[in-house]
């Protein structure tokens, strides 16, 4: 294995489940032989994470697990919660993007 390239790479958002507003993300890459956390490390990581650098209480929000490569850059997400995905909300006018239902 090329040790310089990454072989997981994921993300772990924790969301109101009210709003589907995002409180806090967080993204894992693991590249050469590091060890891959299970699902359940990895949000736990998370909540300690939002806990101690976003002093977020994470009571009551629920998480989200997705590839990292789904988010973009410098974009804005929340829930959909009747999707339980992801869908980017337009800063200019603070709605989500997407087709209208």
């Amino acid at each position: 294995m090329n040790p310089s390239r990454p072989f997981s790479e994921r993300a772990c958002v924790l969301y109101d489940p009210a709003t589907g507003r995002i409180a806090y993300g967080h993204r894992e890459i693991t590249v050469g032989d590091g060890h891959v956390l299970s699902e359940e490390e990895f949000e736990a990581r998370t909540r300690q994470l939002a806990t101690t650098r976003g002093r977020h209480d994470t009571t009551g929000l629920k998480s989200l697990h997705l590839s990292a490569v789904t988010l973009k850059s410098h974009k804005r997400y929340k829930v959909d919660l009747s999707s339980n995905t992801l869908i980017e909300v337009d800063t200019t006018l603070g709605r989500s993007v997407g087709p209208r239902r």
